[in-house]
């Protein structure tokens, strides 16, 4: 990574937006919070999109532990605080043959811009 975007990146502090250089996208942190078992969910969206103000919860690392709802903290600025943890889930721009394999009632969420969330793996992971 150049010294210049680590620059960029820490002066945005985890804000996402497009940078006038071409295929630059700086990552963004999100917190949702359930309203059932008070977990926290914590996101990183790694393409541009959209993301839901609300999710199901999966602070315990799974989709099915918990039934409640978690309420975005709308990305708050600045450094992640000591008690929140790592990003475990991430936003991404599905590809279109993903796209294709979702629910008809799902499909044109993602092709205007939508984002689909899943569990950081090692793979996957982007977050520092």
């Amino acid at each position: 990574m150049s010294n210049f975007r680590r620059k960029v990146e820490r002066s945005l502090m985890r804000k996402a937006v497009k940078v006038d250089i071409p295929g630059t996208f700086i990552t963004r942190e999100n917190v949702y919070t359930c309203q059932k078992c008070g977990g926290l969910t914590v996101t990183v969206d790694i393409d541009e999109g959209v993301t839901p103000f609300m999710i199901g919860c999966r602070a315990s690392g799974n989709e099915t532990d918990c039934n409640g709802d978690a309420y975005s903290a709308f990305y708050p600025k600045g450094p992640r605080p000591p008690h929140i943890p790592k990003p475990s889930w991430e936003w991404y721009k599905p590809s279109d043959k993903e796209v294709n394999s979702f629910p008809e009632s799902w499909r044109d969420h993602y092709r205007k811009g939508g984002l689909h969330l899943r569990k950081i793996s090692l793979e996957s992971s982007q977050v520092a």
